[in-house]
């Protein structure tokens, strides 16, 4: 068996375990930058043809984000994530809108100038 049905066989079997179409891992794979027509992506997952090593790399992308994405939808949540662990990031929106809005039990002139016309202490001359 040559090198290029070697790996034939094993994008066969990633791509089942992904449950790509031809069709889907094609668009993924031109999203990704990949530059060979469908037919040639065909024949090499047929054993049938080649890729050049670029075009090979890029197809593997595609198919290993796809496992990704499969992979991780079937992780068990954890019960108590510890600090380090996935699940007790800050969501996204809530970091933003803490950041803009005011906090409401501040005191006033505590952190801020509760009347930006008047200055600080230190911007007023001594009478």
């Amino acid at each position: 068996m040559t090198a290029d049905g070697q790996d034939a066989e094993r994008f066969d079997a990633a791509i089942r375990l992904s449950g790509l179409s031809l069709r889907q891992l094609w668009l993924r794979y031109v999203a990704l930058g990949g530059n060979a027509d469908v037919f040639d992506v065909e024949a090499f997952l047929q054993g049938l043809g080649t890729l050049a090593s670029f075009e090979r790399d890029v197809l593997a992308h595609a198919v290993n984000e796809r496992l990704q994405e499969v992979l991780v939808e079937t992780e068990l949540p954890y019960l108590d994530p510890g600090p380090d662990l996935p699940g007790r990031e800050d969501d996204p929106v809530d970091v933003l809108t803490d950041l803009l809005e005011p906090d409401q039990d501040q005191e006033p002139g505590r952190g801020s100038n509760p009347d930006p016309k008047r200055g600080t202490d230190q911007d007023r001359s001594p009478d």
